[in-house]
């Protein structure tokens, strides 16, 4: 369901590894999500993902979306 990934930011840090991306689905939806990714002996051993937006953005530029409550 996605068909691709562009890279924004890849920020190593020896270890772990900062990633954030921007994912495109299929159907023509995009988001952004950052990971942190924890290496041992070259293999992948733990991912910390978190979730962000969708593309575009309902807030704009320097603006918010306010929720439900407040």
């Amino acid at each position: 369901m996605i068909s691709s990934f562009d890279f924004i930011n890849l920020v190593p840090n020896r270890n772990p590894v900062f990633v954030t991306y921007e994912g495109h689905r299929a159907n023509g939806q995009s988001f952004r999500n950052t990971e942190i990714v924890t290496l041992r002996d070259d293999q992948i051993v733990e991912v910390e993902v978190y979730f962000g937006w969708s593309i575009p953005h309902e807030a704009k530029p320097g603006g918010f979306i306010q929720d439900n409550e407040g």
